[in-house]
């Protein structure tokens, strides 16, 4: 998982989410049915994405063991089309707080991470990547989906997509999350160190 603070948000209506401690889900709103639209019609977590459901078993197992889970967690994950968001875990519960929480209210934001074009040319160098990709890259740390990459960059959604298989193998990566990440570190690596790598 990323480090949400990364990242800046974009702002504007959240997805809220709400989950048993069982894993039934309870409620979502329409935000966050257009974020994860394999949730429609379903009754458990299970179609969120893994660093969710990871999360989610994480606040259990400490629930099951005594121990009291954090009010707030806040992770990144990816939405099916690869746009990274920040997930918010608040527990709740029945209002008095020394019992264990009863739910999870998931508040799911867009993240648009912000990359200067030397942080860019710096992944182009040090990993190798033609124009294109890094062309594709830049898009990528816009938050930009595969089907908006190919309108912006007037490609195939099918060649944004092996582009961006390239790129992950490259860098070394299997997420959208990861590679945003990684571009991420890097400005800050090399703003620590005067430059040098």
């Amino acid at each position: 998982m990323e480090n949400a603070s990364d990242f800046p948000i974009r702002r504007g209506e959240p997805g809220v989410i709400i989950l048993s401690m069982e894993g039934a889900l309870l409620y979502l709103n329409a935000k966050a049915l257009e974020l994860f639209p394999e949730l429609k019609g379903a009754s458990d977590a299970k179609s969120l994405p893994s660093e969710v459901m990871d999360l989610h078993a994480k606040i259990r197992e400490k629930i099951a063991g005594g121990k009291s889970p954090s009010h707030k967690e806040l992770i990144v994950a990816e939405t099916g089309e690869g746009t990274p968001c920040s997930v918010m875990a608040i527990m709740m519960g029945q209002g008095d707080r020394s019992t264990s929480p009863t739910h999870v209210m998931l508040l799911v934001e867009k993240m648009a991470p912000s990359q200067s074009a030397g942080d860019l040319d710096e992944a182009q160098s040090r990993f190798n990547l033609t124009k294109r990709e890094a062309a594709v890259l830049a898009c990528v740390c816009q938050g930009l989906s595969n089907k908006e990459i190919s309108e912006k960059l007037f490609i195939s959604e099918h060649t944004a997509k092996d582009h961006l298989k390239n790129i992950m193998r490259k860098m070394e990566v299997r997420s959208r999350g990861r590679l945003i990440a990684l571009v991420s570190t890097m400005s800050h690596s090399s703003s620590a160190d005067g430059g040098n790598l």
